[in-house]
């Protein structure tokens, strides 16, 4: 009986020095292999996205100058399905624009897309009540928020967003994207030069 109780004891000892050991283990093995969470899975601090910003540009001013051509239509299918807007009804409609200052050869600046109140078929530049969507640039001709462009270097960029409280997001050495409140802006970048620059207004449902 006395064998049978020291072995009863011997054994429970054993088992309890095991699960110790098991309990260590699987401490260390979790805190060893934390996950790195993406940047870009991660939901923004509030505090970072309190910047807000004005509109891009103003679309009166754009139809004075003489450095660019439009052509009107409608917004892709893919861009449209991602819109909303604070006016109901209405249509987006897309300006194409075109950079006239080579001369001999034109070219494709990029687009603006807008949403107005009405019908498209009474639709004309210079129309009040355009309120701006998304512009997509691959030319200089055009500068958003009067000091931003193709060609401007990334330090010149950076500055720009943390002088307006803007969140950063990197995406290795060519994608940026800037996040305001009420927009968000992605940049291209080859050699540290912007090549191409998309301004999008947040849609809040």
């Amino acid at each position: 009986m006395k064998t049978i109780n020291f072995l009863s004891i011997i054994l429970g000892l054993a088992f309890l020095f095991s699960c110790s050991n098991k309990e260590s283990s699987s401490k260390t093995d979790s805190a060893g292999t934390d996950p790195v969470k993406d940047s870009l899975a991660t939901a923004l601090p509030t505090t970072q996205l309190s910047g807000m910003i004005d509109d891009p540009l103003d679309l009166k001013l754009l139809s004075l100058s003489k450095s660019l051509d439009f052509t009107s239509g409608s917004p892709s299918a893919k861009d449209s399905e991602n819109y909303c807007s604070s006016v109901p009804g209405g249509f987006y409609g897309r300006y194409h624009l075109i950079d006239k200052r080579g001369i001999s050869n034109p070219s494709l600046a990029g687009f603006i897309d807008i949403h107005k109140p009405g019908k498209m078929s009474d639709w004309k530049f210079s129309d009040p009540g355009q309120e701006l969507w998304k512009i997509h640039l691959t030319s200089s001709v055009i500068h958003v928020w009067d000091s931003i462009s193709v060609g401007l270097h990334r330090s010149e960029i950076e500055k720009f967003a943390n002088a307006r409280k803007g969140f950063w997001v990197k995406k290795g050495d060519v994608f940026y994207s800037c996040d305001f409140n009420n927009f968000s802006a992605v940049f291209i970048f080859k050699s540290d030069t912007v090549r191409e620059l998309t301004v999008t207004r947040s849609c809040k449902k």
